[in-house]
């Protein structure tokens, strides 16, 4: 179940690299390329900061706070914004100077839902945080 969050977000990563590359800014999914392919098989919900393709313009940085704020692909659920991620390292953002973008699921209909998150220093890939596995 885990491995969708790292897989998805290890290529969050991947996209955001190579869009800073060429752009000299991190950017949103849509920026970057990114989407959710499977047919309905995946379980997370995707946020990242609302980036260049919002219109907010070179170094439009901001954090993903309350809904509308953030670029989010929701699969985890029927309800937009319902699962969120939790975890210590707060909130996804984007910018000119770095980006973090998080994924969380309720895996097994407790009060605890799984967080990863990856940034620009590829840090959150190792262990879930908070992990709705083990709790």
């Amino acid at each position: 179940m885990q491995a969708e969050a790292r897989s998805n977000l290890g290529a969050v990563y991947v996209g955001e690299t190579s869009f800073f590359t060429e752009q000299k800014e991190f950017g949103n999914f849509t920026d970057i390329g990114f989407a959710i392919t499977g047919g309905g098989t995946n379980r997370y919900t995707y946020r990242i900061g609302l980036g260049r393709g919002a219109g907010l313009g070179p170094n439009g940085g901001n954090l993903c706070g309350s809904a509308g704020s953030c670029d989010t692909i929701q699969t985890g659920g029927t309800t937009p914004g319902l699962v969120t991620f939790t975890g210590v390292v707060g909130l996804a953002t984007t910018s000119a100077s770095g980006f973090t973008a998080t994924a969380a699921a309720d895996l097994d209909g407790d009060a605890t839902h799984d967080g990863w998150y990856v940034n620009d220093e590829k840090q959150g890939l190792s262990e879930a945080e908070p992990n709705d596995v083990t709790s």
